[in-house]
């Protein structure tokens, strides 16, 4: 299991933690373990390997900067478990931008699934499979 959490820069800290039991930038601690951060998160994202599926779990924003951060999450599950089905939770995103909308296709496109879609997600999913053209 991995996480990132991601915030401001402005008057904090940018963190973003990326591999299991890896020796934390910070000084020592292993990846996850309890650091206090001087930002406000505005997305997490979490992997979790359950079963013969990876759980890409995402919260908060699914827009701007933080796009590159869920692709290169999900382009690493992909390269480091390529026999797992990459499953894509959405039910705690609050909203989604183009550059989100884009980034989901391309998964579903690539063959990820989806759950957990909220009210900001739902539509833009069913817009998503209901298209028959993937690039």
């Amino acid at each position: 299991m991995f996480f990132i959490l991601i915030g401001d820069e402005v008057g904090g800290w940018h963190a973003s933690l990326r591999l299991a039991n890896e020796e934390s930038r910070y000084g020592g601690g292993a990846v996850g373990s309890t650091r206090r951060h001087r930002c406000i998160a505005k997305m997490k994202i979490q992997v979790n390997e359950r079963g013969e599926r990876v759980i890409i779990e995402v919260e908060g924003r699914l827009a701007g900067a933080f796009v590159p951060e869920l692709e290169n999450c999900w382009k690493a599950a992909r390269v480091s478990q390529p026999s797992r089905m990459i499953v894509i939770d959405l039910k705690n995103i609050t909203c989604v931008d183009r550059a989100g909308r884009s980034l989901l296709q391309q998964m579903y496109c690539s063959g990820a699934g989806f759950l957990g879609a909220g009210m900001a997600t739902e539509g833009i999913l069913e817009q998503i499979m209901e298209q028959q053209e993937c690039k």
